[in-house]
């Protein structure tokens, strides 16, 4: 559940007009959704039969738990494979000693964390990780 709301995020991001601020977009909102919409007592209160009202049947509320377990495991190894490749990164890595490129070691490393493989031309190491990812954070956007 948290994966197909915090994909509605960008529709619910709130950017502050201030100078101090500007460029930086808070995501609260999609958080409060995330936590709030994907209880047990809040999903079948706000699904139904768009007609008949019918409420949403167990058997597809037990598949929303489930996917929603398999998608938090899930990104608990992609931390994982991150913290392998900056350990890897800054305790093994030397650029002049090898022919390997910081995204060859990130191929060779991630069928280890990663469950969909790494396509080739993958450059998520290029990408601002948050240092320490939780409930709050803000996502700087490039205009």
């Amino acid at each position: 559940m948290a994966f197909a709301l915090h994909s509605r995020q960008p529709s619910i991001r709130r950017q502050r007009d201030s100078p101090a601020l500007n460029g930086i977009v808070s995501t609260s909102p999609a958080i409060f959704c995330r936590d709030c919409f994907s209880t047990e007592d809040t999903i079948p209160s706000i699904s139904g039969h768009v007609d008949t009202g019918e409420p949403l049947l167990q058997v597809l509320l037990d598949k929303l738990a489930a996917a929603n377990h398999f998608m938090s495991a899930t990104n608990f190894l992609g931390q994982l494979h991150t913290s392998v490749m900056d350990m890897a990164l800054h305790h093994d890595f030397d650029p002049s000693s090898t022919d390997e490129s910081i995204f060859d070691l990130n191929q060779r490393l991630a069928p280890r964390y990663r469950v969909i493989p790494l396509l080739p031309e993958d450059r998520t190491l290029c990408r601002n990780y948050h240092i320490f990812p939780g409930e709050i954070y803000f996502d700087l956007t490039i205009a």
